[in-house]
């Protein structure tokens, strides 16, 4: 009976969806469009696949209906994408000095742009993090809207914790907290202790390069989080996968379906 009742859920809510999408069809562009839907669908499909743990084949409405072949894409592997910046202190010091068209030079020197999500690498144990420039580039870097991660990696480049951009802004703009968490980064080993601090996640909270998309949907509910870092079976980051991308996806593959019925 409630696999019964979770189904009827399933299938109003996926009629709600749809039904919202299109009003905003003949009023939106494009772009905002699969925006808007992907804000319209993201609540059910990470409710169709934490809760019924994948997501079949599904039929709704009279006549021909609309099929909806989402199980292809929710397992299919993960794609990986990312443009990554380790800047040294010099460019800290440089983007603390210059302000913000350092920093978009230096952007376009490692390619990174608002279309791929930007990481940011600290280097556990060099010695040479202090919280003005640190902070100062974290600061400008957070313009851009692909600032998603600064990732802690130690002396061989594996991964050792990660941070959303927007809390270790935060955690280092309190001077009482940013002192020991930059003594942690700073020293030499004993680096699990940044564990301690809020918000930030090791290396159970990754995902696997060779994960699926339901996997990546799953973990990232769990998590309460919109995007996820993946790492190889060395630990070394590869990539981070968006909550965004994977539903876009689907919002495509439905889009393909109901314009074959059309047709059809």
């Amino acid at each position: 009976m409630k696999d019964k009742n979770r189904i009827l859920l399933l299938i109003f809510l996926l009629l709600l969806g749809v039904a919202l999408a299109l009003s905003v069809r003949a009023v939106m562009e494009m772009q905002t469009e699969g925006l808007l839907v992907g804000i319209l669908f993201s609540p059910l499909i990470a409710y169709a696949v934490f809760f019924s743990g994948n997501l079949q084949e599904l039929a709704i409405g009279g006549g021909k209906g609309v099929t909806l072949k989402l199980a292809n894409v929710i397992h299919e592997t993960v794609q990986l994408d990312f443009g990554h910046i380790g800047p040294s202190l010099t460019d800290m010091q440089e983007v603390g000095d210059q302000g913000i068209e350092a920093l978009e030079g230096m952007l376009a020197h490692y390619n990174l742009n608002e279309t791929k999500p930007i990481v940011m690498t600290i280097l556990l144990g060099r010695g040479d993090y202090r919280r003005e420039e640190t902070l100062g580039f974290i600061e400008k870097l957070s313009r851009y809207q692909s600032f998603k991660f600064v990732v802690f990696l130690d002396r061989n480049n594996k991964l050792v914790a990660y941070m959303r951009s927007w809390a270790i802004r935060q955690l280092l703009s309190k001077q009482e907290f940013s002192k020991n968490f930059l003594s942690i980064v700073n020293r030499s080993g004993g680096f699990t202790e940044l564990l301690d601090y809020p918000h930030v996640l090791g290396i159970e909270a990754t995902l696997g390069i060779k994960d699926d998309n339901e996997n990546a949907l799953r973990k990232m509910t769990e998590l309460k989080q919109d995007a996820i870092v993946a790492v190889d079976e060395k630990r070394h980051v590869c990539g981070v996968i968006e909550q965004a991308h994977i539903i876009n996806q689907l919002i495509l593959t439905l889009a393909e379906q109901q314009g074959r019925q059309r047709i059809s």
